[in-house]
């Protein structure tokens, strides 16, 4: 086994763990894990007794400044070393904050994703993306690192709750729609899901490898999440959270009828992709949820805005998409009064 594989997809999760730490001299791991996946998941890892833990609570609302500190201060009561690598077992919430204080403990040290969500396995685990929430905005603060591996192993879906599970179909029909005729047809099959994962991850990589830093084609991977992210970030703010993937379905609705509100795709294109969203991830309700009025001030703070535009990812035919298309907040406003 090499040192640094980016991607291991892995059928026995415990021998490939103990073999990937054997193979790189790691003799009693750094394992950083939630409430949730230390009770369900470190056990297909081994006794706990073998690891080292530090444990946070699980839930978007502790990607903060001051759960950031809290595991910083934990890494240094453990002593950890610059060349000692923190393994992160768990879904995005702990992928984004775990590997962002990897980046930042004493300039960086190594770690390795252990992705135990299909969010994960698919999406977040996967790029170099880490963050925490700031000001209540979604991944205000952080940077790309990337982690030394990325373990997948499906058998921790076995540990999911199904509102989880359904929550990340929302990125692997994203794909679809945006950037893979291939992975669309797949979808419409009786495809596994150990057959979907490995095609999604590959997929990410992929665009990874050409545009690590999100400055081209990796913004194709934001197509929904204009509107999604300050739809999750609205509900957070109100104490009434909201899975990942339901809001990004809910912003891939929306920014559907805006790309054919502007003719970037035609209306037997919108049928097509708009059923997907409908059907599989929305339970067929075409609201909005919320007035779009309330997520103006969280969406012109985001990361995606230009001036007094703000910057989308649309689809201009199935399984193609366009990024860097900029919307004034008037087309906006036009397209949520058209359609809703």
């Amino acid at each position: 086994m090499s040192t640094h594989l980016p991607l291991l997809f892995s059928s026995s999760i415990r021998e490939d763990f103990w073999n990937y730490c054997h193979v790189n001299t790691i003799e009693k791991p750094i394992i950083l894990c939630d409430t949730n996946t230390l009770r369900d998941c470190l056990p297909l890892l081994g006794n706990q007794n073998l690891f080292r833990l530090i444990c946070i609570p699980d839930g978007e609302i502790n990607k903060s400044w001051e759960q950031l500190n809290e595991l910083l201060q934990q890494l240094l009561v453990l002593n950890v070393h610059r060349n000692e690598t923190l393994f992160i077992l768990g879904g995005g919430v702990l992928t984004d904050i775990g590997g962002l204080s990897a980046a930042l403990y004493q300039r960086g040290i190594p770690h390795v994703n252990i992705p135990t969500t299909l969010m994960g396995m698919v999406d977040a685990a996967i790029g170099g993306k880490t963050a925490i929430d700031f000001a209540g905005i979604k991944n205000f603060v952080g940077i790309v690192k990337q982690p030394e591996t990325c373990i997948i192993a499906p058998i921790f879906l076995k540990t999911l709750p199904e509102i989880e599970y359904q929550s990340a179909w929302s990125e692997i029909v994203k794909v679809a729609i945006i950037d893979s005729r291939e992975l669309w047809e797949l979808i419409h099959t009786d495809a596994s899901i150990e057959t979907i994962i490995p095609f999604c991850a590959h997929h990410k990589y992929d665009l990874v490898q050409q545009d690590e830093h999100d400055k081209s084609i990796r913004q194709l991977l934001n197509f929904g999440h204009t509107i999604g992210h300050a739809i999750e970030a609205f509900y957070l703010s109100k104490n009434k959270p909201v899975t990942h993937g339901y809001a990004i379905a809910k912003g891939m609705l929306f920014e559907l009828y805006l790309a054919h509100y502007i003719q970037s795709i035609s209306s037997d294109e919108l049928a097509q992709m708009k059923a997907i969203v409908l059907t599989n991830l929305l339970n067929n309700d075409n609201s909005l949820g919320i007035e779009l009025s309330e997520l103006k001030e969280t969406m012109f703070h985001d990361k995606k805005k230009t001036g007094t535009s703000l910057r989308f990812s649309l689809p201009i035919t199935v399984g193609k998409g366009k990024w860097g298309v900029e919307i004034e907040w008037d087309t906006l406003l036009k397209v949520y009064s058209i359609y809703y």
